[in-house]
């Protein structure tokens, strides 16, 4: 699919959204012949991201998708279904408010960052240009097949500066999901971090470095926004979900970070007179940085999984199977299905949802996972307290308990780490 000469694609004076529902009504229109048809389609699946596998049902999910967008566009006019981040949890309107009506917690948390105040006030005197929805238009950058597209072609951060630093864009990652790059000169008059949101809240800034349409690095170099380390993480939580590969993705900090491991590196960049020079970063995996948040948990779910699909197969399970059959008994062969019904719920959580969300769930399920087995021990006039299944849930909870200690100690120590 060439998108280098779809209008749609490279249309950039109309916001995305915009395109987005000019492609749908022409789609869908009869009148339209079957090469303006298809370029509208070709858009559509560029723009939502539709994999290859899913196409065959693209009618579905197209009609799913803008049906979703027409019900909220009301509220937020470039509200587009699949790029929100979901651990938000956030209402479309909610998405385009002032950072006064939205509730503090996000902030105080570093789920969303507002612009602070000395930068206001040097925003008031310096100027910067403030874009609304239109303007911005130009500078998104899109996600598709695991890169980034920028104006429909592959995006190469080469030909960019920002503050100083060769080959890297500045960018803001908005709670509409919505990803701008620019070049940020740091001079009266220019586009500055604050501009590309007309100064409210995102979800993170900083720069990035990308070659070929692959993430190369992250920093969290905005005077403006002064992203955390956790900020950091979850747009890189979010990239990692649209299949954009983290694997070898340098996180760069002005400071050494705790708890997570980093090394000192050397970053070109070119001085006020012109001349090349170098600058110190803290370096942190791409990949570290989720599982050391986020590896605790997916730990001790999958090591659930396991013991599940050992008590099933074991052989001590498979005797007492026999013996119950024997007997004229259902209990083994009831927690067998109790087992596997579980193991469906936990498979079934949306590892989209906030880890937050995802640790509930998990509580729930276990809570009803424990129920269920001593409905079936009292049924069968078994001990509730002992027995194979109680243990496995009993450690289940005490695992889950240290992966919830352990993410809130990390996360509260990856601080705000951002120049002032």
């Amino acid at each position: 699919m060439s998108l280098i000469n779809n209008k749609y694609a490279t249309h950039t004076d109309a916001p995305l959204a915009e395109r987005i529902d000019n492609a749908w009504g022409k789609y869908c229109s009869e009148g339209k012949t079957k090469k303006e048809k298809k370029e509208a389609l070709e858009f559509l699946i560029y723009a939502f991201d539709i994999s290859s596998h899913k196409r065959k049902n693209i009618n579905q999910i197209l009609l799913e998708r803008m049906t979703e967008r027409n019900a909220k566009k009301v509220h937020n006019p470039e509200y587009i279904p699949g790029k929100t981040p979901k651990y938000l949890t956030l209402s479309p309107a909610q998405m385009i408010q002032n950072e006064s009506e939205l509730p503090e917690h996000y902030f105080t948390g570093h789920n969303l960052l507002k612009v602070n105040s000395h930068s206001k006030e040097q925003d008031k005197n310096l100027k910067p240009p403030m874009l609304t929805a239109k303007d911005r238009a130009s500078h998104r950058v899109l996600m598709y097949k695991g890169k980034f597209y920028h104006q429909a072609k592959i995006l190469d951060t080469g030909s960019y500066l920002s503050h100083n630093k060769t080959s890297f864009a500045a960018f803001t990652f908005n709670l509409n999901g919505e990803l701008s790059i620019f070049t940020h000169k740091s001079t009266p008059g220019e586009q500055v971090h604050s501009s590309m949101n007309a100064g409210q809240p995102v979800v993170c800034a900083g720069e990035l470095q990308i070659k070929h349409g692959k993430l190369v690095a992250l920093t969290d170099h905005s005077g403006h926004y002064q992203p955390s380390l956790y900020s950091l993480y979850q747009v890189l939580k979010h990239f990692h979900s649209r299949g954009i590969d983290i694997q070898n993705v340098n996180v760069l900090l002005h400071s050494k970070p705790e708890n997570i491991d980093s090394k000192p590196i050397r970053v070109s960049a070119v001085a006020h007179n012109g001349n090349p020079i170098s600058i110190t970063r803290h370096q942190v995996n791409g990949m570290n940085l989720l599982k050391s948040i986020d590896g605790e948990l997916s730990s001790a779910v999958n090591n659930f999984h396991v013991d599940l699909k050992k008590y099933q197969k074991s052989t001590a399970t498979h005797a007492y199977h026999l013996k119950d059959f024997f007997m004229g008994k259902n209990l083994t062969k009831a927690r067998k299905k109790l087992t596997k019904d579980v193991m469906k719920k936990i498979g079934k959580i949306s590892t989209q949802s906030s880890i937050e969300k995802q640790i509930e769930s998990i509580e729930e399920i276990l809570d009803i996972f424990e129920a269920g087995n001593k409905n079936i021990s009292s049924l069968n006039k078994k001990d509730e307290t002992s027995g194979r299944l109680i243990k496995i849930i009993q450690d289940m909870k005490v695992k889950l308990e240290d992966a919830k200690n352990h993410r809130e100690n990390t996360v509260s120590s990856l601080r705000p780490m951002g120049p002032s």
